[in-house]
């Protein structure tokens, strides 16, 4: 009898400034340590199931029971967790479903080398398929490049690597061809952010950054890819001197609804043809506002 797939984690990673959160804040100020071990019994709970929980009666009892409140109060506490968005709203309303983006992104972080997933229902994400059962089904996502796990080899097209006057090829040696899957990816990211944006980058910012360089990995687009796609974002914002994360976040958001998951579509994307209007139009890559 073959093994059950594994669907929950053995842990998952607990932020230091988890109390730091304005909703965390929020329900310790409204409910004290109740409603902070509420949150956290929550947080494990989900976590052990995999990435969402039904909030039934029998999942109420089982935790006013560790919390040692009543049943009354922890709905009341969860409650406020779902009306101030720690929790995703409309999933509770369709569903009873506890879960969030956040939550998604770490626990398919944690997941990402699992090679059978199954079903994956209730996800917070563009590409959710809802069925007359009310379940959502991850199926056959977009492609987005070259995924780690299948092939170390970029899908940067050459004719954009060969170019000489597009700024991906002003230092080759940080644009190699081949996909090196590493920390230093991700780390030089931050570099760039601190050298076009801020010096002293805050916490929340790496962690914005850090969000949508693993939501493009793991949607399938190479390190490397992802790595150039999140430096030209920083790239804009320095050159636009919208020196926010929100506005590089924006960006990207942009360009994942437009489902632009290399850098040559990107940078087709930035600078269209001649006949075509810009996208940024007052932007022009010259060697001062180079990548690197």
């Amino acid at each position: 009898m073959a093994r059950p797939e594994k669907q929950g984690l053995d842990y998952f990673p607990f932020p230091v400034d988890f109390f730091d959160n304005e909703v965390i804040d929020g329900i310790s100020g409204a409910f004290g340590k109740d409603g902070e071990m509420v949150a956290i019994k929550l947080l494990c709970a989900i976590y052990r199931k995999g990435y969402y929980l039904e909030w039934n009666d029998l999942t109420q009892s089982q935790l006013s029971k560790k919390v040692q409140i009543s049943k009354e109060d922890v709905n009341v506490i969860v409650g406020k967790l779902i009306e101030w968005n720690y929790f995703d709203k409309s999933l509770y309303e369709s569903y009873k479903i506890l879960t969030s983006e956040d939550i998604q992104d770490t626990f398919f972080i944690a997941t990402k080398r699992r090679k059978k997933m199954g079903k994956l229902p209730f996800l917070v994400n563009a590409y959710n398929n809802t069925s007359s059962e009310g379940v959502n089904v991850y199926n056959n996502p977009p492609s987005r490049g070259v995924n780690d796990d299948i092939s170390t080899q970029s899908k940067v097209k050459k004719s954009k690597l060969n170019n000489n006057n597009s700024p991906i090829t002003q230092n080759s040696a940080d644009f190699p061809t081949t996909d090196k899957k590493s920390k230093d990816d991700f780390k030089s990211v931050i570099d760039l952010y601190k050298r076009k944006i801020d010096y002293n980058p805050k916490y929340k910012d790496k962690n914005v950054l850090e969000k949508k360089f693993n939501r493009l990995v793991d949607g399938g687009t190479s390190y490397l890819e992802a790595t150039n796609i999140v430096k030209m974002a920083i790239n804009i914002s320095a050159k636009y001197q919208a020196k926010n994360i929100n506005y590089i976040a924006t960006i990207l958001d942009n360009w994942d609804k437009k489902e632009l998951y290399s850098l040559s579509d990107v940078m087709n994307y930035v600078e269209p043809k001649k006949k075509d209007k810009p996208k940024f139009e007052h932007i022009h890559f010259d060697e001062d506002n180079a990548l690197f």
